[in-house]
């Protein structure tokens, strides 16, 4: 029983880590002009002014197949996989944005944690050289 919950948190941590690198080297690549226009645009845009930052509707696009795939080969991994990159605007949202009254605890927590980026680690990257 152990092993079985061992391997489904295992999966699970392991589809966040898989979204989460997928998502910085798209930022990575973007940032560097190796994208489409439009969407190289918008990341100049949002680099000039992170306080326009919104969501983004191509990660949900990605991350549906993903989960829909997960579910129907009965796969934790994909699953979450679809999940995670589905959402993975929320956390970079936070980074510029206040969370309403009733998510502020929760978001805290998880910036904290660093499970979700912390605004003032984020900031460094708004330095205009887009390194970080």
């Amino acid at each position: 029983m152990y092993a079985a919950l061992l391997w489904y948190l295992f999966q699970v941590v392991a589809a966040y880590a898989a979204a989460d690198a997928a998502g910085g080297l798209f930022h990575l690549a973007t940032d560097r002009g190796w994208n489409f226009a439009r969407i190289v645009r918008n990341f100049l845009n949002h680099h000039e002014r992170p306080w326009t930052m919104t969501f983004d509707l191509q990660p949900m696009l990605i991350g549906i197949p993903f989960a829909m795939l997960g579910w129907w080969l009965d796969s934790t991994f994909l699953l979450y996989l679809g999940i995670f990159t589905a959402l993975s605007q929320v956390p970079h949202y936070y980074t510029h944005h206040e969370p309403p009254a009733l998510l502020k605890p929760l978001i805290a927590w998880l910036q904290r944690w660093r499970i979700f980026l912390p605004p003032e680690k984020h900031d460094a990257h708004h330095n205009g050289v887009y390194d970080t």
